[in-house]
């Protein structure tokens, strides 16, 4: 059954996008639903050429969406479109499998549970099964209630709630569910930490206690030296001087999120007695360290896990973490001014500190021992040999002029190591090496511009390489979009790619109308295929109103690639997109797949390789330009065989990235079918087509000589079981079927060719 999205624009935010992102686009000449599937083409079954069409058989109904002034119209159990319907920036999105769930229960099960002495699981006095579902419900309840869903945070909210939290089935339908005051995915209350501002969340759930995460930066209030964070801007006169990153925790995906604390954090990891309480060790342990936290005599013993780690410390109940410091809802985790100037065991890093961002040097009178250090954007990621590592960036503030990224190793997700901290990317430079300054080596100067921002970091490990992504710019910049830095190690040195592999996603060096602001996003994994999620204008244009004021952002996605790149020796990340027209679902949810990339493919181009119509990528940047397949000739024929007959339900044939090569119509595509389809009541044939299939005309700017990414001619129609696919685009001098930037003008020679960057056909094999 065909499911309809109509989705209407008539808000005031929407009609402003609309201005320029023309409904046209999706107009009524691409649907041909209303075709008689009984008509024929002709009076021959084997394939005639008519005018450089390819057809025989019956003309087949086909739908590729529509717009009116009102609605977009297409269905969405195949589709998605990049509209405006979610608002807020910074996304992070983290998918709960059901194996995860499961999990996460399990382990939260231990928690009330210990060993007896013949290492058997037993309930803890006065705990029971019965006692653990009436709390927490029963492990159907979870994997019913919070598994199979992606998750989705924003930037938004203060205190009494922190965070707006979406989930959907397939990355694009998004519902609020957040716990926290309806909405929101962290219940924040006037005892934490932080007040105010709060920025950039980011999950991951951790695999060794089974607790979700989200790691924030927010202001705090106001310290001073009995603190465990340094003073806010109402003190240091710069609004975002207090800008202090730290986590919450969940036992499940769905929250509520509390302000982490050491307790939470370890009582579910520790090994327990049978009346519930810690097993510790036999030797007091000396927390020489705690004289930060008020105890400086204090003694303390080893806490471990079941398999006999030390995880924390223990006084009367009380627990520490690995670095024998207190985390509560009143410690943020990772102060850095606080914390790094009394703990880095590089005394040349800590002098230069104390000399340059101290607050003794702010003269308003503080004279305590705590730096101004503002963070944000932090990045937690666990690599492939369970290192914990979180990347952030250090934010513009009273000492610092620019925003630059930082990575430091975590002990536990609440322990830092803080010898670890690492200056990986500063704007305008290439690489920066740690050479035992705290600012580091800078590397050369790029060649392109970055502005004074570096952050919004997301970090990839793939084959053995690093991928640091990062946005440059500033988030009301319409170029602010992804670029990428690649090292062989976490803590790098990193070495920008330049204007040669970025952005990923985003304006790059030619005119986009229809997506800006593509920068902060987040990773996430739906099935087989990597996508991105990022924010964008909700104007791309022109993203403020009459006054003057930013309209904010909107969310995003796009699928990415990688792609061995000769050039560099390694693989490459490519990102499709960002895009404003109609493409394929995540498979994992429409339950089809490319079944292009099944079938022997030959044609008569002489540009490219026919591979480069399978290799997952349409052109979406200058740079990926040379990945098509076409004919210099004015006429491209390919043709798709499948040994194994599949079924298919739908086609992108994606046009050139380059507007030279680009075609308006789709002269004619057949298909020889392997059964006559079931919904089919006309003669008996071997073949059917559809002839004329147009692209859409607003997915070309002519006057700016730019291809919409992602643009192509599509069809959806009733599922069908075919053998063979032959596309034929012919094209001609007279630019019947060409774009130019000049309606009169026509193509001489160099310019009379067509290329194709991808096919995508939405299918199955049989009998699989």
């Amino acid at each position: 059954m065909r499911k309809v999205a109509r989705h209407f624009v008539l808000t005031v935010l929407s009609v402003l996008l609309t201005l320029s992102l023309c409904f046209a686009a999706f107009g009524c000449n691409g649907n041909n639903n209303n075709q008689n599937p009984d008509d024929t083409g002709g009076d021959t079954q084997s394939g005639v050429i008519y005018e450089g069409n390819e057809i025989a058989g019956f003309k087949l109904p086909y739908s590729a969406g529509q717009a009116t002034d009102d609605f977009y119209d297409y269905d969405a159990d195949l589709f998605y479109l990049n509209e405006t319907r979610i608002n807020g920036a910074d996304p992070s999105a983290m998918y709960a499998s059901p194996e995860n769930i499961t999990d996460s229960y399990e382990k939260l099960v231990k928690s009330w549970q210990y060993l007896d002495e013949n290492g058997e699981w037993q309930w803890q006095d006065g705990k029971s099964q019965e006692a653990f579902e009436e709390e927490y419900g029963t492990l159907d309840y979870w994997l019913e209630e919070y598994g199979d869903w992606y998750y989705l945070i924003v930037t938004g909210g203060g205190v009494g709630g922190a965070y707006e939290m979406w989930r959907s089935k397939d990355l694009f339908d998004w519902k609020l569910c957040g716990q926290a005051g309806g909405r929101f995915a962290i219940d924040i209350t006037k005892d934490d930490w932080c007040i105010g501002t709060t920025w950039a969340p980011e999950f991951i759930r951790d695999p060794v206690s089974g607790l979700y995460f989200i790691f924030f930066s927010g202001n705090t209030k106001n310290g001073n030296a009995e603190t465990a964070y340094g003073p806010n801007g109402s003190t240091t006169g710069y609004e975002f001087d207090g800008l202090t990153i730290s986590c919450a925790i969940s036992v499940n995906p769905l929250g509520p999120y509390k302000v982490a604390t050491a307790e939470d954090y370890y009582t579910i990891r520790a090994r327990k007695n049978a009346d519930g309480s810690v097993k510790t060790g036999d030797t007091l342990i000396d927390m020489a360290d705690l004289d930060m936290d008020g105890q400086p005599d204090a003694q303390a013993y080893e806490v471990y896990d079941y398999d006999g780690n030390v995880i924390a410390y223990n006084i009367s109940g009380t627990y520490y973490n690995l670095n024998k410091h207190i985390v509560t809802n009143e410690t943020p985790v990772l102060s850095i001014g606080y914390y790094y100037m009394r703990l880095a065991t590089n005394e040349t890093k800590i002098q230069q500190m104390v000399d340059k961002y101290s607050v003794r040097n702010l003269g308003i009178g503080l004279d305590y021992d705590c730096c101004v250090f503002p963070a944000i954007d932090v990045n937690p990621v666990i690599a492939s040999d369970g290192t914990m590592m979180l990347y952030f960036s250090q934010h513009i503030s009273t000492f610092f002029k620019s925003n630059s990224v930082w990575a430091i190793k975590m002990n536990d997700w609440i322990s830092p190591d803080w010898d670890s901290m690492t200056h990986i990317s500063t704007p305008k430079h290439v690489s920066i090496i740690d050479d035992g300054s705290f600012e580091g080596q800078l590397g050369a100067s790029t060649s392109w511009d970055e502005g004074s921002i570096n952050e919004g970091t997301e970090v990839l490990e793939h084959n053995g390489k690093w991928y640091f992504t990062y946005s440059p710019f500033g988030y009301s910049s319409r170029e602010y979009a992804p670029y990428v830095a690649v090292s062989d190690n976490p803590l790098g040195p990193f070495t920008k790619l330049g204007l040669d592999y970025s952005p990923i996603i985003g304006i790059g060096t030619e005119y986009n109308n229809y997506m800006a602001g593509t920068g902060h996003h987040c990773f996430i994994t739906a099935g087989d295929e990597l996508w991105i999620l990022y924010h964008c204008f909700y104007n791309p244009e022109d993203n403020n109103d009459n006054e003057g004021n930013f309209l904010g952002r909107c969310i995003g996605a796009d699928r990415l690639y990688w792609k061995y790149t000769p050039e560099l020796g390694y693989d490459m990340l490519y990102g499709n997109g960002p895009t404003y027209n109609l493409q394929p679902k995540p498979e994992t949810f429409t339950g089809y797949t490319n079944v292009a990339k099944y079938a022997t493919i030959e044609g008569n181009g002489d540009f490219g390789e026919v591979s480069y119509l399978t290799d997952g990528l349409f052109t979406s940047q200058p740079f990926t330009r040379h990945w098509e397949y076409g004919s210099d000739e004015g006429l491209l024929k390919i043709k798709l065989t499948w040994d194994t007959p599949v079924e298919i339900r739908s086609f992108h044939i994606y046009n050139s990235g380059s507007i030279n090569y680009a075609f308006k119509n789709v002269s004619s595509v057949m298909f020889k079918l392997a059964e006559k389809p079931a919904w089919y009541t006309g003669p008996e044939t071997q073949y059917c087509y559809i002839k004329d299939l147009p692209t859409f005309a607003d997915d070309y700017f002519t006057s700016e000589r730019v291809v919409r990414k992602g643009a192509a001619a599509m069809a959806e129609f009733e599922p069908m079981t075919v053998t063979e696919m032959t596309i034929c685009i012919s094209v001609t001098l007279d630019n019947d079927n060409k774009y130019t930037y000049l309606d009169d003008v026509t193509f001489d020679n160099e310019f009379c060719g067509v290329r194709i960057s991808e096919l995508y056909i939405m299918g199955n094999p049989v009998n699989e």
